[in-house]
């Protein structure tokens, strides 16, 4: 059974950093073999002054997407990639994979007339099933094309194939391109809130380690989510509200759902992330 006073410990706060007059969302965790990984979410007007040109000793992926609920894909903006020697530009969502060891850069050209986001995750180390071997396929050849450009994903945008009353049009990576990562492939997704109201997905639970994102989208204030939610852990439901952007934590086996949006000011970006890189699966509740 779940005690309702343990709940709190799975809703996890991340850091606040104060970046260029702005903020960014930082969140430090590990996977269940006790490998770090980082989820951070940074307005796009804050970049000049987040990152260098950088090499990491781990594998990350990069998502650019808009600030408009209704348009995530549109970026206002144009904005350079520097990934090892290669260089390329992109104005609208984008989704960038940087293996460990290749420098990175991202410049903006131009800022954006609006609000706009970089979502990044640095990923721990590649998990394989047990029993299962690797299912990676190499991409077809590109005529005059860098080797670094099966690295950058153009097309990221996509309509849900059935209707999610209170959701944007969500970005993800496809299949395809995540054949390319060396690390844990990151299965997750990102999209907006944008009413209160129940989440359509019915009590579930998964194999492995699950977290959801609840991400703030006022530039200024990272911290609140500008929201009330309130989600349902075991099979009794013991419920715990929270108005904080946050990860929230579902530990393998424990059932989850509903969620509930109890109360909305401002919508807000929200994914789930599967921090071993799981392939996708639910298990109905009993």
């Amino acid at each position: 059974m779940v005690r309702k006073r343990d709940l709190v410990k799975y809703i996890r706060a991340p850091q606040i950093i104060p970046c260029r007059g702005l903020q960014v969302f930082e969140f430090h965790g590990q996977d269940a073999r006790g490998f770090d990984f980082t989820v951070q979410l940074s307005p796009l007007a804050a970049l000049a002054g987040l990152e260098e040109a950088s090499v990491s000793p781990a594998d990350r992926v990069k998502m650019y997407l808009g600030g408009d609920p209704a348009d995530i894909g549109r970026l206002g903006s144009e904005i350079e990639l520097r990934l090892g020697e290669a260089s390329f530009r992109v104005d609208a969502a984008a989704m960038a994979y940087i293996p460990r060891g290749i420098s990175f850069r991202h410049q903006v050209l131009r800022p954006p007339a609006q609000n706009a986001w970089a979502f990044s995750l640095t990923l721990p180390p590649e998990y394989r099933e047990p029993g299962r071997t690797a299912e990676k396929k190499p991409a077809p050849p590109q005529a005059n094309a860098h080797p670094y450009e099966k690295f950058l994903l153009r097309q990221v945008t996509q309509k849900w194939p059935i209707i999610n009353p209170l959701a944007s049009d969500f970005v993800a990576g496809s299949r395809d391109f995540m054949q390319h990562i060396e690390g844990a492939r990151p299965n997750f997704a990102l999209y907006y809130i944008m009413r209160a109201g129940m989440f359509p997905e019915t009590p579930h639970s998964h194999h492995c380690d699950e977290y959801l994102m609840f991400l703030p989208t006022d530039p200024h204030d990272m911290k609140s989510l500008g929201a009330v939610v309130e989600v349902a852990y075991g099979e009794e439901w013991k419920k715990v509200s929270f108005s904080q952007s946050a990860l929230v934590f579902f530990p393998k086996e424990l059932q989850h759902c509903p969620i509930h949006v109890k109360k909305m000011d401002r919508p807000f970006l929200f994914g789930h992330f599967w921090p071993m890189g799981e392939e996708s699966h639910i298990l109905p509740a009993k």
